[in-house]
């Protein structure tokens, strides 16, 4: 109560006294609790944009002389007043917090000013106008943090992984530390119109786009010119507060369609939050500068039969994510098999995502019958039925393989009992199905795709591989813009469990070690766990599962940088989802891997198949006898 009789007496007594600047209502914290809904006389400031979106508003900026900061002006309640640009206003008006939903549950808002009918113009008509409001500008000298968004991110779990998160930015009173904290530095600019200098995109755009100036420092900034999520000095995931959303322009051009590393002409525009991110409003659209080579983007590993001379092969793995690709896509099966043959120079084995069934009689017959058609050679599949009560997901894991190179072990399927074991023949582990599917009725898996495993032999050197597709849930983080700190996803429970119980086929039969019972017979076992985890290479308690056994990364064996891993771009990060994690064995015998940026590297989204790059790796036999 003490409290806000103060404040009345402070704002009557400057309503008495002098003008209120816009950096006295901004303050220096997130939000200016103490000030909301209160009616605030002799709000003082100029005109920098007129809002010309068919809403009447505009933003406003401090005089000339005054500590910078801006605001914007709901004028709907302003009667017949006009804002004309660089003239000075004084009106009073209360301030409040503007949300894009009715839902506030996770965004931040934007500080506005909803004016009341006391609002006047205090440039008198046919005066001098004063110097235009010139543009912040975004540049080396006034560059964001490249590392962390918010302190309250600074927790056990990080930004990556938390299932829920306990605090809100909204909430924190401490000052603004622009100098270390992303969210904090664009904040502390809401409202401005700023000029991003030189900007360059991070990924290829739908609607809007992300991008960062090329005279900012950044962080890991990858050969394409995208940013990649990697680690900080500290040890912290950093996932690039430095970038900003760019939105639609002000004046209804329409934005240019860009790809990652597309280089534009300087942007100018309002700062605001818009969609639960921090956006630039450009005021016309900008113009691209450069582009990079666009390409047919192809792998620069290839597979090698077996070899009687120096008793050897190199076995290729691809794994693709290919989106929903059915029967009734004829371009896009036509497009995969142009890639397999010409890009991916006809991998042994193939670990496919997302297969889509759509006829409940022929199953998934017909699509691979058509692309196996269309790639022309000898590949076969291994795959699992679906019951009728399972097509609510209808995404399919196959397994591609060469019938000339691998066979399948005793091709076998009892589609009432998918559950892979191991069982033992002459002393040899092969699976009770060719192929299974791994723990099919846990908890974790209801609803989404459940691993697939086939085990197959080298028909030149004999060599059993034991060959895993896993397509873990999807995420549903929390925005990194977003008011919940850290940023969580209550899916990455799910995708623990999934881990950890696609390990137990690699660890238990039963409540027994699998692979030590596996290794026990064959210590040179070759497993090969791929597919699109749903999960950055940064994210350890996913992969704890399969450490603790031994298996590894293998984008991490060749000692890949953070920067140059990404199969996926969102937002304003280049991230890696998909994987493959290989068995002491396979890491021994010697691997080489490859991220293919067929689809990041798009010169735009409809040119590429997949929002997923394939990645391919080659496997040695030549340190290890079959």
């Amino acid at each position: 109560m003490h409290s806000i009789l103060l404040l009345h007496v402070i704002v009557t007594f400057l309503s008495l006294t002098s003008a209120i600047t816009i950096s006295n209502l901004r303050g220096k914290t997130w939000l200016p609790t103490t000030l909301q809904g209160v009616l605030i006389p002799k709000i003082t400031g100029v005109v920098s944009v007129v809002d010309p979106r068919g809403r009447k508003g505009f933003w406003l900026t401090s005089l000339p002389g005054e500590p910078l900061a801006s605001i914007y002006v709901d004028c709907s309640q302003c009667g017949d007043f006009n804002p004309i640009v660089d003239h000075e206003v004084i009106l009073t008006g209360k301030m409040t917090v503007q949300y894009d939903t009715s839902s506030e549950k996770n965004e931040i808002g934007v500080v506005i000013i909803q004016a009341s009918r006391d609002i006047r113009s205090s440039s008198p008509t046919g005066s001098p106008k004063r110097q235009p409001v010139r543009a912040l500008n975004l540049d080396a000298q006034l560059s964001p943090p490249t590392e962390c968004y918010t302190r309250l991110d600074r927790t056990e779990c990080g930004i990556l992984e938390c299932d829920e998160g306990s605090k809100r930015i909204s909430r924190a009173q401490e000052p603004f530390n622009t100098a270390r904290d992303g969210l904090d530095f664009w904040r502390s600019k809401e409202g401005s119109l700023v000029k991003l200098v030189s900007p360059i995109s991070t990924g290829v755009s739908r609607r809007d786009f992300w991008a960062y100036s090329t005279t900012w420092p950044v962080t890991g900034k990858n050969h394409r010119g995208g940013l990649s999520v990697n680690l900080d000095d500290d040890g912290f995931v950093d996932m690039n507060p430095e970038a900003i959303s760019i939105g639609k322009p002000l004046d209804g051009t329409q934005l240019p369609g860009v790809a990652m590393g597309t280089q534009l002409s300087d942007i100018t525009g309002v700062l605001t939050y818009q969609e639960g991110t921090f956006r630039i409003l450009p005021l016309t659209a900008p113009s691209i500068t450069a582009q990079p080579k666009f390409e047919l983007i192809s792998a620069k590993l290839d597979g090698a039969a077996y070899d009687e001379e120096v008793g050897c092969e190199w076995i290729s793995f691809v794994s693709y994510n290919v989106k929903g690709i059915n029967s009734n896509q004829p371009d896009a099966i036509a497009k995969l098999a142009s890639q397999i043959k010409q890009q991916l120079h006809l991998p042994y084995v193939i670990l496919l995502q997302e297969v889509k069934e759509i006829d409940p009689v022929e199953g998934i017959r017909k699509t691979m019958d058509l692309l196996i058609k269309a790639i022309g050679v000898d590949y076969d599949y291994a795959t699992i039925g679906i019951s009728d009560n399972e097509r609510r997901n209808s995404l399919r894991n196959i397994i591609l393989f060469r019938r000339s190179i691998l066979e399948l072990i005793d091709d076998r399927q009892d589609l009432a009992v998918p559950a892979a074991d191991v069982v033992m023949d002459d002393g040899v582990p092969i699976l009770n199905f060719n192929p299974g599917l791994i723990k099919p009725y846990d908890p974790s898996f209801v609803n989404t795709r459940r691993p697939l495993v086939a085990l197959f032999r080298s028909i030149g050197s004999g060599r059993l591989f034991y060959v895993v597709n896993v397509h873990f849930v999807g995420k549903r983080s929390t925005n990194l813009h977003g008011d919940i700190r850290p940023p969580n996803d209550p899916q990455i429970t799910k995708r623990r469990q999934q881990s950890k119980v696609t390990a137990i086929l690699c660890t238990d039969v039963g409540q027994k070690e699998f692979v030590k019972k596996i290794l026990d017979v064959d210590p040179n076992a070759m497993i090969i766990v791929g597919g699109d985890w749903n999960e950055y290479h940064l994210t350890e308690s996913v992969f704890q599962p399969f450490k603790d056994i031994k298996m590894e990364q293998a984008a991490s064996l060749v000692r890949l940088e953070d920067a140059d891993r990404y199969t996926f771009v969102h937002q304003m990060n280049s991230q890696q989802l998909d994987h493959f994690l290989v068995s002491p064995a396979v890491a021994k015998s010697g691997i080489a891997f490859e991220f293919v940026h067929m689809n990041t590297w798009a010169e735009s989204y409809s040119a590429a198949l997949s929002d997923h790059d394939p990645i391919q790796m080659v496997v040695s036999t030549c340190n290890e006898e079959p």
